[in-house]
């Protein structure tokens, strides 16, 4: 995080960099995920988070889902806004008690990618109001967690290829490998169901790749010349090769397991190769954790 972007976020404007987003009491589990990342010497596209207690604010003072921001907190973010490059932004939900160690709210909130500068403080608005959308509404007045919600603000990374790693067994809850799913463009296509993605198994012990499964991924979502979001189809050469090589599996094995260490559980990451460079875009605890196998 640079020292002017440190500069322009405090914590009485409820705006802060997401390497120091502090506690998901405060920001949310999805941000307090970047600590983590920072913590582990991971490398994350910069970013500031606005703090949950900007929604509370907000709320006191007669917002309503549907309504702008009120003007200091547009004020706020359009200062630290300043000071991150690009015109095309990732705008995520961060909600207290999503993401956290004993449940994942992950798919239930709002994330908008590609929002232009000027259309930010619109798209925050947004994600404060998928607090009230029926199905998260339904699950935390359940589980009885709290409404607020933080956002987090960062560039859109164009990837080249995007995905997941999880660093114990899904299914089995087998500690002996890692997970790894990817496909080419932004993580949309897979989170969407458009495409099925390539899927490999990489061993704890040493990073070695124990097994993969090379899908046909018939079209990547990427940004296009006028900024918007648009989906392409892949020529066949390239939908049917493998999205990641050896050494970029093993700084995937290798990150993630930086990420588990500091974390003390196992982990959930999202990553995004942009250019070569290998970027951590979450980090969150792996909830609902079958019994592991031996």
């Amino acid at each position: 995080m640079g020292l002017e972007l440190r500069k322009a976020t405090t914590d009485e404007a409820h705006v802060l960099p997401l390497g120091a987003a502090g506690a998901a009491e405060a920001v949310g589990g999805k941000a307090a995920g970047f600590a983590i990342l920072a913590a582990a010497g991971l490398d994350f596209p910069d970013g500031f988070v606005l703090g949950a207690e900007a929604h509370r604010h907000a709320r006191s003072l007669g917002w309503t889902a549907g309504t702008p921001i009120p003007a200091t907190t547009s004020a706020a973010v359009s200062e630290a806004l300043a000071f991150l490059p690009g015109e095309a932004f990732a705008v995520r939900s961060s909600a207290i008690a999503e993401d956290g160690a004993s449940a994942s709210f992950a798919g239930q909130f709002e994330t908008i990618v590609g929002v232009n500068r000027e259309d930010i403080a619109t798209a925050i608005a947004e994600c404060w109001g998928s607090a009230w959308n029926g199905r998260a509404l339904a699950y935390r007045t359940a589980e009885r967690k709290e409404h607020a919600m933080a956002v987090i603000v960062q560039p859109l990374v164009d990837a080249d290829v995007s995905g997941v790693v999880v660093t114990v067994d899904p299914i089995t809850g087998g500690e002996r490998t890692l997970l790894v799913s990817a496909s080419c463009g932004l993580g949309e296509a897979v989170v969407s169901r458009r495409v099925t993605p390539d899927e490999y198994r990489i061993a704890r012990a040493d990073g070695c790749v124990v097994a993969a499964m090379i899908e046909a991924k018939e079209l990547e979502i990427v940004r296009g010349l006028d900024g918007a979001l648009e989906q392409r189809e892949l020529p066949i050469e390239r939908s049917t090769a493998a999205t990641l090589d050896a050494e970029q599996l093993r700084a995937l094995w290798q990150g993630a397991l930086a990420a588990e260490a500091v974390l003390g559980r196992p982990a959930d990451l999202e990553f995004a190769f942009a250019d070569g460079r290998l970027l951590w875009l979450q980090c969150r605890p792996l909830t609902a954790l079958p019994t592991k196998e031996d």
